[in-house]
This record gives C-alpha cells, sequence and structure tokens, in this order.
C-alpha cells in the first residue's frame, strides 16, 4: 500500500505523507496486524517539472510515496486491511501475492505421485522393448522448494467509501510442482 502525497515543497509533501501513512498504519495494526508484517519497502521524493520546448524545465513541486508491504496471514483479513488503508490515507494499491505457509504435506504428496508416474512410464518402456522393468537405481529430485512467482491479483486507487462492500480477495489456487528423475534397471526377456 502506498500513500504518494503532491505538494509546492518537499518538505510539505514530505510532512503530509508522513501523516497519511501513520494513518494508514494504525489502521492496518487496528486490525490486528502485528508490526513485524508491516514493513516500508520504498521511499521516494521526486520533483515534478514542467517542460517547455528548448527551454529549461521548472520544477513545480514534489512528489512524495512512500509504500509499506503488509504480510496477511489470513486471507480473511486481506479485504478488510485493503480497505482500511484507502479509507485512512492509502491511494496506491501495487497488487497482491499469495504464498503457502505450509507445502511440506503437498510435496511429499506430489514426490509420491511423481516417482508412481515414473515406475509407470519405466515399466511401458521396458515393456515395449520387449523385457521387464528391474530395481530402482537411483532417484534425484530438485532440491529446494520455490513458491509460484507473485500473481498480481488487484489494483486499484482512490478512497472508499464508508458504506461501500468489502473488497471481495479470491486467492485461486497454486500448484506445486516436483522435478525428480529415475533410474532403473532394465531386465531383458532373453
Amino acid at each position: 500500500m502506498s500513500v504518494q502525497s503532491r505538494q509546492p515543497t518537499a518538505a510539505g509533501a514530505a510532512a503530509e505523507n508522513a501523516k497519511k501513512q501513520a494513518a494508514v498504519i494504525a489502521a492496518v495494526k487496528a486490525l490486528g496486524i502485528p508490526d513485524e508484517l508491516i514493513s516500508t519497502t520504498n521511499y521516494n521524493v521526486s520533483p515534478e517539472q514542467k517542460y517547455r520546448p528548448n527551454e529549461t524545465p521548472i520544477v513545480t513541486g514534489y512528489v512524495v510515496t512512500n509504500t509499506v508491504v503488509v504480510e496477511i496471514r489470513k486471507i480473511s483479513q486481506v479485504g478488510s486491511v485493503i480497505d482500511a488503508g484507502l479509507a485512512h490515507g492509502a491511494n496506491m494499491i501495487a497488487g497482491l501475492s499469495f504464498y503457502s505457509s505450509n507445502t511440506e504435506a503437498a510435496r511429499h504428496s506430489a514426490i509420491t505421485e511423481a516417482v508412481q508416474g515414473a515406475r509407470s512410464d519405466a515399466e511401458a518402456a521396458a515393456k515395449a522393448a520387449g523385457g521387464t522393468l528391474g530395481e530402482l537405481l537411483g532417484i534425484s529430485i530438485l532440491t529446494g522448494y520455490q513458491p509460484p512467482p507473485p500473481r498480481p491479483m488487484l489494483r486499484m486507487s482512490g478512497a472508499i467509501a464508508s458504506d461501500q462492500m468489502e473488497t471481495p480477495i479470491s486467492p485461486g489456487e497454486q500448484t506445486l510442482t516436483i522435478e525428480l528423475t529415475t533410474r532403473w534397471r532394465f531386465v531383458s526377456a532373453r
């Protein structure tokens, strides 16, 4: 969530921005989000300039952008946090990313399924070659779970009226992929 402020001076834009971002953070904390799950990821002060052909640009004001990332561990709170931020001064939402906090059970299930698939393929190949499948000689699993890249889910700006319905959030489904290689002994029928 970002607060972007424009004022004639950099100090004025920074002061306005600080007041608004403090209100946004307080509103998020009031929903039960602890300090350690709120982090500033961008703070930028830049001049706004007016350009005219063949003339030196003129500074017309300053823009301050302060962005915080909020980690929300309960999907049911996402819409409320967005709405609270917008109602208290946030005017840019850059997007949402969903990550699984516990993938071990799904990872083990995917490994089991991948090994069973590899065995089935190897048995079919051995049979087609006129033999049978022997013992498993080796297995290699790609190590390290890499979460899928962030999926932008929402881009909006502006304030939400107090009588507006809560922002609906649908996290969808994530897919966990396991890559493995197996080596099997081929038993010739001869």
